[in-house]
């Protein structure tokens, strides 16, 4: 949003939970930004409802007690990221290397990241966008197919919204497809 203030003729480039803030920050302006996103959430059924009352409580059981700690420690030791990226993240498991893992551990025991860990594992994260601010907005998106926890039909919600679509068979396209994806982005 700050770029978009600052420049309003600036190219937004955002990924999953971000496209969707990037959107409803980009349609509430008079004139939206060019906008990339890579895989976003906000339409499909799973990313735009917020876990219910067992959710709330389990995440705040989880961010009020050592019990939160101990899930996110799990959730961020090598073999629980290792595991993830390699069978939930990527198509291709060989894209994933030991300094990603590394980073991703430290970043998941910055303080207060457990927070958006639980947020994410008890569904707390959740953005639900109005169609109508995709269609004023028309970004790119370039959809990766092999996350597996992904719902497959999403790529149409977004076409439905009105947005240009381009489905990569990549997990992650910025980094198992780095140079597609950025030509995608360039033709934007």
């Amino acid at each position: 949003a700050l770029a978009v203030a600052q420049d309003p003729n600036a190219r937004v480039v955002a990924s999953s939970l971000t496209g969707a803030h990037a959107v409803r920050a980009a349609a509430s302006r008079s004139k939206a930004p060019a906008l990339t996103l890579i895989t976003p959430t906000g339409l499909g059924a799973a990313q735009s409802s917020v876990s219910g009352e067992v959710g709330r409580l389990l995440y705040e059981i989880g961010r009020l007690t050592p019990l939160g700690d101990a899930v996110v420690l799990g959730l961020s030791s090598g073999p629980s990221v290792r595991w993830f990226q390699r069978n939930k993240t990527y198509r291709d498991p060989d894209a994933l290397t030991e300094d990603e893992v590394v980073e991703t551990r430290r970043v998941a025991r910055l303080p207060n990241a457990k927070n958006a860990q639980l947020a994410f594992v008890t569904n707390r994260l959740a953005v639900r966008l109005d169609p109508a601010d995709v269609r004023q907005v028309a970004p790119n998106v370039i959809w990766g197919s092999g996350q597996s926890f992904v719902d497959p039909g999403d790529p149409q919600r977004w076409r439905d919204a009105g947005a240009r679509v381009t489905v990569l068979p990549d997990g992650l396209p910025q980094v198992e497809s780095p140079e597609r994806t950025r030509t995608l982005i360039e033709a934007d």
